[in-house]
């Protein structure tokens, strides 16, 4: 399951205390789904966009990684049973040329700004 950080959270914000209202419904909603599956672990993995420096968006996708597995257990998921993963800037899924607007760039990025959970069978 994929989620765009953008609707998780503000740019360049992952705490748990940012998520934003609708992002936060997202999770809601997956973790309906998640109890209604025999899931043995599960992965939630942050990712940034290439912005910024490679120790700054890896801490920043850690941030994302570990807020959403927040919500999860407060919702009723063991913690246990979840592994919260921030690996930056890596898997990017965007082409972007940098030689665009700033704005631009950040727009074009956005795919890049993600969260997974990725679930494995007992």
């Amino acid at each position: 399951m994929k989620l765009s950080t953008d609707a998780l959270f503000p740019f360049d914000r992952g705490d748990v205390s940012d998520i934003l209202p609708g992002g936060r419904s997202q999770i809601r909603r997956i973790t309906g789904q998640l109890r209604t599956m025999r899931i043995g672990r599960m992965e939630v993995r942050g990712y940034t966009d290439r912005l910024g420096s490679s120790t700054y968006n890896l801490d920043l996708s850690q941030r994302r990684a570990d807020a959403v597995k927040a919500l999860l257990v407060q919702q009723g998921i063991p913690a246990n049973r979840i592994d919260a993963r921030g690996l930056g800037e890596k898997d990017s899924v965007t082409q972007c040329s940098d030689r665009q607007p700033h704005d631009s760039l950040v727009a074009c990025l956005q795919p890049d700004r993600r969260v997974e959970i990725v679930t494995f069978a007992r």
